[in-house]
């Protein structure tokens, strides 16, 4: 229906990829300005676990939903969440920052 997958994972993949770099830098910034000096170790290694330990639960899942659906609707379905993330950025009580905030 929406064409060859690997076409539509470039087309997600490349849409993505423009926003990472913004998305990292602002999130690596405020997250080292409101943690004290002495915790920035712990919280660092926190986020990556909780990051990166998420992807082979992601992987499983998405394995279970393409045996399921499909490999094109997993695609478009994983697209469609990833760009729901964004809604907790324009929504939430980050956007209203105009300056970093004080440090912790």
């Amino acid at each position: 229906m929406f064409g060859q997958p690997v076409i539509v994972l470039i087309i997600f993949q490349t849409i993505g990829n423009f926003g990472l770099p913004i998305y990292n830098i602002n999130q690596v910034s405020l997250r080292q300005a409101i943690t004290p000096d002495r915790l920035q170790g712990r919280m660092n290694a926190t986020m990556r676990t909780i990051v990166w330990g998420t992807i082979p639960v992601g992987s499983f899942l998405g394995g279970i939903l393409g045996a399921q659906t499909g490999i094109v609707w997993t695609i478009v379905i994983g697209g469609a969440v990833t760009a729901l993330s964004v809604v907790w950025i324009l929504f939430g009580p980050v956007i209203s920052l105009m300056k970093s905030p004080e440090q912790a």
